[in-house]
């Protein structure tokens, strides 16, 4: 992955910006115009199928690409898979040649070196942590564009979309002590959430949307917080809950099986042996046998 940096001494300049929606499933990109300025384009359904710079990029809802104004014909932008895709986009010009540069060359500290200079660094596409706060933003810029808001009032909304976009994309320039704490009160968070409706199907899209997190994201931040998938996490504590149930109640593996919302009770003692190398009917007269023992 390859990194787009922005020298913003000076805010960047807008062109102009618009959503686009797709008028059938049948609609592929075009290539009516060559990029003459950089373009953000932020699909926000279905996924676009894009052609540039002779590579197809992949854009599904929930993350974007950044496209730099290459040389012909590096700058052809065509579409190579049709799709009925909605996107927010939005062109600006730099004031500067293009700065890109390989992903080892920024480590932690340029990235702090990249602040302190007033430079955004930028990934060309990647998913975004919070995509609704990166759509509410370009709204904003749409609606000072219809009220005819001064162009350099314009070319600063356009500067502070990129700026969001380079803090979502660089978590690395928060502050590394607060940035542990947050992230820790996310994971008890969760472990919250999910200890609260264990009763329930949950999926990891049904976490992420209650925390309005980008799916992927989440699951990638959970994993590298927690040391395990989310998905796993879920399991576990509904595992956790069944083995209370199993020794502190009377209910039924079947009324279990349906407590916890497995699909029967058939799948939950599958799952359940697979986790823990017995069966619900054997953790439970073990457990009491255990208490018999030591009476």
């Amino acid at each position: 992955m390859q990194f787009l940096e922005f020298k913003i001494d000076t805010p960047l300049s807008y062109d102009m910006a618009g959503k686009f929606e797709a008028p059938s499933q049948n609609w592929m990109h075009t290539d009516e115009y060559p990029l003459k300025n950089y373009e953000l384009i932020i699909p926000t359904k279905d996924t676009l199928y894009l052609n540039f710079a002779k590579k197809n990029h992949t854009i599904p809802t929930g993350s974007y690409i950044l496209l730099p104004p290459w040389q012909a014909p590096m700058n052809r932008r065509i579409g190579f898979r049709p799709s009925a895709c909605s996107f927010y986009w939005v062109h600006f010009e730099a004031g500067h040649e293009i700065i890109q540069k390989d992903i080892p060359a920024l480590e932690v500290g340029s990235y702090k070196n990249a602040l302190a200079k007033n430079t955004l660094s930028i990934p060309n596409e990647g998913e975004l942590a919070n995509v609704d706060k990166i759509v509410i933003l370009m709204k904003q810029l749409q609606d000072a564009v219809k009220e005819q808001y001064p162009p350099g009032i314009l070319n600063y909304f356009t500067t502070t979309i990129l700026c969001e976009l380079h803090f979502q994309m660089n978590p690395l320039l928060i502050n590394s002590v607060s940035q542990k704490k947050s992230q820790k009160q996310i994971y008890y968070d969760i472990i919250d959430f999910v200890k609260q409706n264990i009763n329930r199907p949950l999926k990891v899209s049904d976490i992420a949307a209650h925390f309005n997190y980008n799916e992927s994201y989440l699951s990638h931040f959970f994993t590298s917080v927690a040391d395990i998938p989310l998905k796993q996490l879920i399991l576990n504590l509904k595992i956790d809950t069944a083995n209370i149930l199993l020794v502190d109640t009377n209910m039924t593996i079947n009324e279990i099986a349906a407590e916890l919302s497995f699909s029967s009770a058939q799948h939950f003692v599958k799952v359940y042996k697979r986790k823990t190398g017995l069966t619900p009917t054997a953790y439970r007269n073990a457990f009491s046998q255990r208490l018999l023992y030591h009476k």
